[in-house]
This record gives C-alpha cells, structure tokens and sequence, in this order.
C-alpha cells in the first residue's frame, strides 16, 4: 500500500519463522492493481480490514490499564496465531515479554508481573517456553473486558 501513497518503506519486518518473500517492481506492481480490478479490491478490502482491527487494538490498549493492555494483547495473539486444544491455546510463536512490553508500551517488568499474577489465577502457563491460554473462555471473563473473535 505505500507504493501506492507515493510513500518511501522505512520499515523492517522481522519474521518468527521461514518465510518466502517475493519482491516485485513498484511500477508493475501499480500497473497490476490498475489492470485487475477484482486483485485491486481484494487488497483495498485487507489493508481496510488491518486498519480497522489496528485501530481498535491501539485504542483498547492506550485506553487500558496495564493488566488489561497484557491480557488485551494475549487475547488478540491467541486470536491471530493460537492454535486451540480443547478450552487451551497455544501460541506457536515465542512472544518475549520484551515484545508484549514494547507493542502495549509498558515496561518489561510491569508486563512479566502482570503475566505472573494470570499464572498463579490459574489463567496461562508455559510449556516449552510458550505460552499457553489454559482456558480462553475463563481469560475472556477474567479480562471483562473486549473479546477477540
């Protein structure tokens, strides 16, 4: 979408696991989208669907308190990347509490507390070093807060 702004990339992307990237021309990529109108949709229809859902995870978690901006951004992982075992998720990727702390702006110490208090509620665990929903229905009323579909 920035090529379509005019817009220079200023950002890196770091991926968890092996990826395939394909890199294609700026100019063939906007003659593609022109050319393609169903294409050009599809992608409109995304990159809007990402800014909805990026909207609502930033105003949820500048609006939370700590303890709500950790589970807030668990539920949204577990949403995203879980993979559910009965009332469990688990996050297949390692999400450090560094990472947490950086994407809810809190420090790294006030997310591993917060972490901290939901293992001893019985809440999460970790089980080869990721992290694990017990029950995500119990984390949803825990958190009385937002749910992630």
């Amino acid at each position: 979408m920035l090529i379509l702004g005019g817009v220079t990339n200023s950002y890196n992307f770091v991926t968890e696991s092996r990826t395939l990237l394909r890199e294609a021309p700026a100019q063939e990529a906007i003659n593609f989208l022109r050319q393609n109108p169903p294409a050009a949709f599809e992608l409109l229809q995304r990159y809007a669907a990402a800014l909805c859902g990026l909207s609502q995870r930033l105003e949820k978690i500048t609006t939370a308190k700590s303890k709500k901006s950790v589970s807030e951004i668990i539920l949204y992982l577990s949403a995203k990347f879980g993979i559910r075992q009965g009332q469990a998720v688990i996050l297949p990727t390692m999400f450090s509490h560094k990472m947490i702390a950086s994407w809810t702006s809190l420090s790294r110490e006030t997310v591993s507390r917060q972490i901290e208090e939901m293992q001893k509620k019985g809440l999460v665990e970790y089980r080869k070093r990721r992290l694990v929903i017990k029950n995500l229905d119990l984390m949803r009323t825990e958190d009385t807060g937002f749910l992630w579909e």
